[in-house]
């Protein structure tokens, strides 16, 4: 059955010197970008990413040979960059950089689907200041969003001339979206369900028939997608979580279950192959990476490790990583700021862009930061519920022009979900892009006013944006503005052209050149939440993992006291400022002392070690 063209992706109008509009958007991005690249870090997370990719590149297997945090396809990716450019932090952020410099058009092409170029260039101003210039340590969940923005350009693509190759490329993201991270499965949820959406658009038959087994299929899919999101809101996301991430993803699934409800006339036969000719390309797209990337274990008969590091491991951060700390107030001046962006009173336009203007210009003060974040950090759910509104309404022939709405109110809703179980305000970071994206298709479709006042207030929130997220650091996000004071060079060999406080500074200094002086021999024991101990000196590590918490904690005293004796290891660090494992305290910091002569206070490390006493 042939399906019509979407007239709602990609056939906007090109004007003259849109090509020097977009140069001039990649452009800005590009230097923005570079300019915080080497700014401040987060010492645990250079040290997971840094010390997983020198394991791998001495030739380890993430899951079989150390407990990797992640999927592993982030590590082995970083350990080519180091065996080709060298073992160095910023290695990996130009890794990043350059993944950066290649989404930035992919977010143009998927605004420009739906709007003019004044709009895409603001939207994308917008999304890329949301992303590496806030932080720019090249984390999976950017990853995951890179390729999912990806995916959804490839998509739109599809819906213009329904060659299967754009399927195939779209799946391909999502799987090696789950190679860096297994919240890449989040993209694959909101395409397959999409495709569900798309099929409903096919043209109808000439003569009813009996549809009923695929509807039962269907609305049994669309059950299963709606208890796969209730269920990971409900085991981290708490009741808060409810509203913040239940809404997104169950917006999505009604609209679909809402749409099952039409009369098609064509067969259960028909819809099904309908159905497989989109999903089969698409999960072949997927399964390709995936497959390539399950080799090197079947043939060492360790996929039961990856098995259990992917999906059986990571529920421990359940348990000692999640946190969820999002303001329920949040969602008063959004559901102000949607009512504005869908009024049509031109009073309302001027009192709403002044209140809008005023807010931004004065958010330097600390309630005023707090109430703009707030408001961006709600706006996903109104949104969601806002699109899902809009798509199920009577439209006649329109409702073709909306499919490539839907894509980005699926997709948005079910990437949403990484911000559990663990909230803290830069994981609304990791899909804010694409909620930025959802409201230029939902503006877009409105047309008219609407898409003016988001132009204005987009434009606006891009001075945010820039002038208040970007010019501060990660540890303020979401709370206050305050400049950053990431100013001061690394002067170790490994974190070479990485900028932080003067306070970080001195500490990792001292820590790195008291551990040189010392007799090590190869391998040092840093714990807890230590990895970043392990790369910057580039001594070794003798246990499995980089986060203590994926170790039993019942035996472990035990455990760490036996490794400690049967490895004669004569150098302990221990990290007093742990993020996520218990402390260090008790029977086990006892043993410890027992076995060690000497200490040393360096910030929030404790050096214990035996042999000669401290140099004076």
């Amino acid at each position: 059955m042939s399906s019509p063209r979407v007239e709602g992706a990609g056939t906007a109008g090109s004007v003259p010197w849109e090509r020097w509009l977009f140069a001039g958007v990649w452009f800005g991005a590009a230097v923005l970008g570079y300019a915080y690249l080497g700014r401040g870090w987060i010492p645990h997370d250079v040290g997971t990413l840094g010390h997983a990719a020198e394991r791998v590149l001495a030739g380890e297997l993430p899951h079989r040979d150390f407990v990797d945090v992640y999927t592993g396809g982030q590590a082995m990716l970083h350990a080519l960059a180091f065996r080709v450019f060298g073992v160095e932090l910023m290695t990996l952020r130009f890794v990043f950089f350059g993944a950066y410099l290649l989404w930035v058009p992919t977010v143009w092409l998927v605004a420009r689907s739906f709007a003019g170029p004044a709009l895409a260039a603001a939207s994308t101003l917008m999304a890329a200041s949301l992303t590496l210039p806030v932080y720019p340590e090249g984390m999976p969940s950017w990853y995951n969003l890179y390729l999912a923005t990806a995916g959804v350009a490839c998509l739109l693509r599809y819906l213009r001339d329904r060659r299967a190759l754009w399927l195939v490329l779209a799946g391909a993201a999502g799987g090696v979206s789950i190679l860096f991270k297994v919240v890449g499965l989040y993209y694959v949820a909101g395409v397959l369900l999409f495709l569900l959406y798309l099929e409903t658009t096919d043209e109808a038959g000439e003569a009813p028939e009996a549809d009923a087994s695929y509807r039962v299929a269907a609305a049994l899919a669309c059950m299963v997608f709606a208890f796969a999101a209730l269920y990971v809101v409900a085991i981290g996301g708490g009741a808060v979580g409810l509203l913040h991430f239940a809404v997104p993803p169950l917006a999505a699934v009604t609209v679909v279950a809402s749409r099952l409800t039409h009369e098609t006339g064509r067969s259960s036969a028909d819809r099904f192959r309908s159905l497989s000719r989109t999903a089969v390309p698409l999960i072949v797209g997927m399964a390709a990476p995936v497959a390539l990337f399950l080799v090197p274990y079947a043939l060492s008969g360790s996929l039961d490790d990856l098995y259990r590091g992917v999906f059986v491991l990571p529920r421990l951060r359940f348990d000692f990583a999640a946190r969820t700390s999002l303001p329920v107030l949040g969602f008063v001046p959004a559901a102000a700021l949607v009512a504005w962006l869908a009024s049509r009173s031109r009073g309302a336009t001027l009192a709403g862009g002044a209140l809008v203007l005023a807010l931004v210009a004065t958010s330097h003060v600390d309630v005023v930061y707090r109430i703009v974040w707030w408001t961006l950090t709600s706006l996903g759910p109104i949104a969601a519920a806002s699109g899902a509104w809009l798509l199920m309404r009577p439209a006649g022939a329109v409702v073709q022009a909306r499919t490539g709405t839907f894509l980005l109110l699926a997709v948005f809703g079910f990437a949403n979900l990484v911000q559990i179980p663990f909230s803290a305000p830069v994981y609304f970071l990791y899909a804010a892009p694409l909620l930025v994206l959802l409201a230029v298709a939902l503006a877009a479709d409105e047309g008219g006013s609407r898409s003016q006042r988001l132009l204005f207030a987009t434009t606006v929130l891009v001075g945010f944006s820039i002038f208040r997220l970007d010019a501060g650091f990660i540890q303020h996000l979401g709370f206050r503005f305050r400049p950053h004071e990431e100013t001061e060079a690394l002067e170790i060999e490994r974190a070479q052209g990485i900028r932080v406080s003067l306070g970080q500074k001195r500490e990792i200094e001292q820590l790195v050149a008291a551990l040189e002086r010392m007799d090590t021999g190869p391998a040092i024991l840093a714990l807890p939440d230590a990895p970043e101990v392990y790369f910057l000196t580039g001594l070794d590590n003798p246990t499995r993992t980089l986060f203590d918490f994926f170790d039993g904690q019942e035996q472990r005293t035990e455990q760490v006291l036996s490794l400690v004796d049967a490895l004669d290891l004569r150098v302990v660090v221990l990290n007093r400022g742990q993020v996520f494992s218990p402390a260090i305290e008790g029977p086990l910091l006892d043993g410890l002392e027992a076995r060690f002569s000497w200490s040393a206070e360096v910030g929030r490390f404790r050096i214990i070690w035996k042999g000669p006493p401290p140099a004076p």
